[in-house]
């Protein structure tokens, strides 16, 4: 310590001139944001996002497969849209970490890192084709890790290619290849197209609506919206009628709605519970599961309560802290905002507790009943195994004579034991004969000791 006071006190003299250098950062970063958070499903959202920015009406994602033994798998995810294309600045930057792109207050994207983190999460390779209308050029890019590692270079290939059939077309058509061996190219491309689908009509729930025009396509299947809240079902109970605004200073977007869904087409109650966040119309909630954390404990009587939250990300972006996957991170929330959708979310949640409570009060005796029943009809089929287990004649050890000859007791008869060898044969305790009295549901079964 000594000497590290003495060097702090010491005057130090200037050694040439400042200079500054620009810190290139490593190939390998690359890698390291592979393992930011995306799944595979979540990361196919990311690059359909990409195509709905780019205002295109029809999306579609092909899951490509090979048949190689034992069995076929993923070779590689395309996405294809119609939307405005890119020329070939907008392409350069959009295969660039962080690109600078500008977005749209109403944009799916919010990072400038969705294509790549994306589409590397999953793949090593991203192939990009674009063109855009009034133009003969299509644009191509080529993102390849693998050869970044190599080289030890940021650097990618990028050309053009004429073609006048193409001058009233705009398309984008991203190709994501060499996958993850230990993740995507082991799954069954059936299975895996079959939840995709399942995962982005709930996602896109709210852009599928049966009025936009959009469509999204799984190779050739059509994804249909799916809603948690089941909202338009008869056993949805609505606690609020509609959307309604909740009061925040600076924010206009912020609404919510509000139902109670019970055992109705497969959801369980509690399956659901939760909050949904919806950003500019897409679903940025947990694909696992809604959270109900910040603002009410979980509790078996608020079983099946659902909100749904929807905004703009203009306006809210400040106030939620979003993961570069589009997840809610951790403690997501400004404590301003909580404080202001409680205000709102406090009376529904009360109006819904008590709701279900007298459910539960109500649905109790006939419950109780139900249950006294199967208790009763597992009681009696235990009793009546049990009976006919003590009525199975006990093994009697019979004597035989020096030539193998089994001695006859004339007292013994030929077919049933004695009560005497029934009580040797249950040694170690009281021998019981068991007389059984059983008329359900009467009294209950008796034993008679002999």
């Amino acid at each position: 310590m000594g000497n590290l006071a003495s060097l702090q006190q010491s005057p130090a003299k200037k050694k040439g001139n400042k200079f500054k250098k620009n810190l290139v950062p490593n190939v390998k970063l690359v890698e390291s944001l592979r393992n930011i958070g995306y799944d595979n499903y979540t990361a196919i959202a990311d690059l359909v996002d990409n195509s709905i920015d780019a205002e295109a009406k029809d999306v579609i994602v092909k899951i490509e497969s090979e048949n190689v033994r034992p069995k076929p798998r993923i070779k590689s995810v395309i996405v294809r849209d119609n939307g405005v294309g890119m020329d070939m600045a907008t392409l350069q930057q959009a295969l660039t970490l962080g690109s600078d792109t500008s977005h749209d207050s109403n944009d799916l994207g919010c990072f400038g890192m969705g294509l790549n983190t994306a589409a590397l999460s999953f793949g090593k390779r991203i192939t990009a084709v674009t063109s855009m209308a009034g133009t003969n050029e299509i644009n191509h890019g080529v993102l390849d890790l693998e050869d970044m590692v190599e080289n030890n270079s940021f650097e990618s290939e990028f050309w053009v290619e004429e073609n006048p059939l193409v001058h009233d077309q705009s398309f984008t058509i991203i190709t994501v290849s060499k996958l993850q061996e230990e993740d995507m190219s082991t799954l069954d491309p059936k299975s895996f197209a079959s939840t995709l689908k399942k995962r982005l009509g709930k996602t896109f729930r709210h852009l599928l609506d049966p009025t936009s025009a959009l469509t999204i396509k799984v190779n050739k299947t059509a994804v249909k919206r799916f809603d948690p809240l089941l909202w338009d079902h008869e056993e949805c109970i609505h606690l609020t009628d509609d959307w309604i605004p909740v009061d925040m200073k600076g924010v206009n977007s912020l609404e919510i709605r509000a139902c109670i869904l019970l055992d109705v087409d497969g959801n369980s109650p509690g399956s659901n519970t939760g909050v949904y966040w919806i950003r500019n119309n897409r679903d940025i909630t947990n694909p696992k599961a809604p959270d109900t954390s910040p603002f009410w404990s979980y509790h078996p009587r608020r079983r099946g309560i659902i909100f749904e939250v929807r905004y703009d990300n203009s306006e809210l972006d400040p106030y939620i802290n979003l993961t570069v996957s589009k997840k809610l991170a951790k403690d997501s929330f400004s404590q301003s905002l909580t404080d202001n959708m409680m205000k709102s979310i406090r009376p529904l949640l009360k109006k819904a507790t008590e709701i279900l409570t007298k459910k539960a009060e109500d649905a109790e005796p006939v419950e109780k009943k139900k249950a006294d029943e199967a208790n009763l009809e597992k009681y009696a089929n235990r009793v009546k195994a049990q009976g006919k287990k003590m009525h199975t004649p006990p093994k009697i050890k019979k004597e035989t004579n020096g030539s193998g000859v089994t001695k006859k007791n004339k007292k013994e008869s030929s077919t049933n034991p004695t009560v005497k060898q029934v009580r040797e044969a249950n040694k170690g305790g009281r021998s019981y004969d068991y007389e059984w009295v059983f008329d359900w549901p009467g009294p209950t079964p008796m034993m008679h000791p002999t």
